[in-house]
């Protein structure tokens, strides 16, 4: 049976997406810590509950100790070497989903991803600790049947941490569903370093959501490498709501065959000397369209505050295409706000550069797909996967005309 998510209204969806998380989590010093979805396990006696459960306990330590697995439902880690740290991980209680997904006329982002779920964690940093050595986190979803994972991050005053998601997603399902849901809590002064990986293409559906609430002097770097899955809906949402508070969120997307894949972020900068800036990078090619649809929302009462907007696009044959819808809600006059899109295809100048140089049509064009993602693959926290994520993009997209 083939399931597909119905396409939301642009405008009216990201509304009222936007308005929804405001409400749910006004005044909540930790969101979801106070709703029923939420239920943890404290840290000692987490490991004897899998073990009760008859599951495998493991540490991987290729990484230094600095690496935990998390696969068909169960986290594995260290959990003493980062409680020491002042990190503490817990597990979220696994709950299963049984809701029928053949109708496919369900807001899923209110619906599905905020009520049903298979499993999380959360990490929780105390006050004044820095892990500067970035925490990699393997997920490896089940490639079978639909699950929803939630995670939620929540850095106390003064600390900081780099944490890396690498998601592997290869062969899965056409029928499976991925979906998650990500929180992240910044208290002043802290900060967090956060990239989200995937890996290899997938027939399946991907829904994500992002929530990032940030107090006064906090800050956040946000980076995602997605691929390519048959329909992909993304919303990243980020809430300056302490002064001096600043976001940098790079995104990207990555569209071929017949895929889609819709972005929906937003920056809501309440406070005076906030700072925020959204770059997007796509890459379309065979009959593949991305979306970006971003809102920089200002009130009138705040000033002294700096947005930034800008989105850039490679297609790589006719067929692809880009949508950019950026939006501008601002109140005040005391603000530097800037927005642009670029939307671009093979340059055949540069083709004919670097034929002239030796190059072969298909490694010039492999070298501008390259120089284009560049940018995104020289911040990964984990140098050995620069090379390794270079070779899946020529595989992907190869630069090959269509």
């Amino acid at each position: 049976m083939s399931v597909e998510a119905r396409r939301l209204s642009p405008v009216q969806a990201a509304e009222d997406s936007r308005l929804e998380a405001a409400r749910r989590f006004k005044g909540c010093a930790l969101p979801g810590l106070k709703t029923e979805s939420y239920r943890y396990f404290p840290v000692q006696g987490f490991e004897q509950r899998l073990a009760d459960k008859k599951v495998l306990v493991f540490s991987n330590h290729q990484w230094a100790e600095s690496e935990c697995h998390w696969s068909n439902g169960v986290l594995s880690a260290n959990f003493s070497q980062w409680k020491a740290g002042g990190l503490e991980i817990q597990s979220l209680e696994e709950a299963f989903w049984e809701k029928d997904a053949g109708d496919g006329h369900r807001d899923f982002f209110k619906d599905w991803i905020d009520s049903s779920w298979t499993g999380g964690w959360s990490f929780r940093l105390k006050a004044g600790k820095k892990l500067n050595e970035p925490l990699r986190l393997v997920i490896e979803p089940s490639l079978s049947h639909s699950q929803c994972l939630r995670r939620l991050i929540y850095l106390e005053e003064g600390s900081e941490l780099h944490l890396m998601e690498d998601w592997s997603l290869e062969a899965l399902s056409e029928k499976a569903w991925i979906g998650s849901h990500l929180q992240i809590v910044l208290e002043a002064g802290a900060r967090l370093v956060f990239q989200q990986l995937e890996r290899g293409r997938s027939a399946g559906y991907r829904l994500e959501r992002h929530e990032a609430w940030l107090n006064q002097s906090s800050q956040l770097q946000f980076l995602q490498l997605p691929q390519s899955a048959q329909r992909t809906q993304v919303q990243s949402h980020f809430f300056l709501d302490g002064e001096s508070a600043e976001v940098d969120a790079k995104l990207s997307a990555i569209g071929s065959g017949k895929n889609v894949f819709e972005w929906q972020t937003s920056s809501f900068q309440r406070k005076p000397n906030t700072k925020s800036q959204t770059q997007f990078f796509g890459l379309a090619q065979d009959r593949s369209k991305l979306v970006f649809d971003a809102l920089i929302d200002i009130p009138k009462e705040v000033s002294k505050v700096e947005a930034h907007q800008n989105s850039r696009s490679l297609l790589l044959n006719d067929q692809a295409s880009v949508v950019n819808m950026p939006k501008l809600k601002i109140a005040t006059d005391d603000v530097l706000v800037t927005h642009g899109a670029a939307v671009s295809s093979f340059d055949e100048e540069q083709i004919f550069y670097l034929r002239s140089r030796g190059l072969s049509e298909e490694k010039a064009r492999e070298t501008i797909v390259l120089s284009f993602v560049n940018p995104l693959l020289e911040e990964l926290l984990v140098e050995e996967l620069r090379e390794e994520l270079q070779q899946e993009f020529k595989q992907l997209l190869g630069g090959k005309p269509q």
